[in-house]
């Protein structure tokens, strides 16, 4: 019942991923914009952002997420629901009722004890997992964002991104929560 719009940002994929698209974009409003080598993935969130923040509307939502299926589309609902009153929500596999399901123990491990170091060193109320790249933002937080750092609201090229995309907009006062995701 959403109206939605799909942005690929392509970040120099060597496999099979423009032909996907083309695919997609038969039955999906589906738009690609990318670049021809991997800069990691802050470079992609920054692409994707620059894009997208001067198009959005203060009610807009924007949904970040791999494109691997590790996102379980059933949460988004409640996701989004939750935009009524945080400006970013979090698919967390380490608040009550998440999971690691199918995950290589060395993985595991190495996820937990990032976890336990960002918890122990960022401290943002009710935030169990700062890596999380399936988020839900408020239109207005990542204009306000942007606007405030301008264009240094993000950093980061490669996957510490993530977390200082939280870290800054928790400093400019965004409501953050999480739900449970089993990943």
């Amino acid at each position: 019942g959403y109206k939605y719009k799909v942005l690929i940002v392509d970040d120099g994929s060597t496999d099979d991923t423009r032909q996907v698209l083309k695919d997609l974009a038969r039955k999906y409003s589906v738009l690609r914009i990318g670049y021809a080598q991997n800069g990691g993935l802050g470079f992609a969130l920054r692409y994707g952002f620059n894009y997208l923040i001067p198009k959005i509307g203060n009610a807009d939502l924007v949904v970040t997420m791999d494109a691997d299926n590790t996102g379980d589309l059933g949460i988004l609902g409640v996701m989004i629901a939750k935009t009524s009153d945080f400006d970013v929500v979090l698919a967390s596999p380490y608040t009550d009722g998440g999971a690691l399901v199918g995950v290589p123990f060395l993985r595991r491990a190495l996820s937990r004890i990032a976890n336990l170091f960002d918890l122990v060193i960022f401290r943002i109320k009710g935030v169990r997992t700062y890596s999380s790249l399936y988020r839900v933002y408020r239109g207005q937080k990542l204009k306000e964002l942007r606007e405030i750092y301008r264009r240094r609201y993000l950093t980061e090229d490669g996957f510490g991104a993530v977390v200082e995309l939280l870290l800054k907009l928790h400093r400019i006062g965004a409501k953050i929560c999480e739900v449970p995701a089993v990943v």
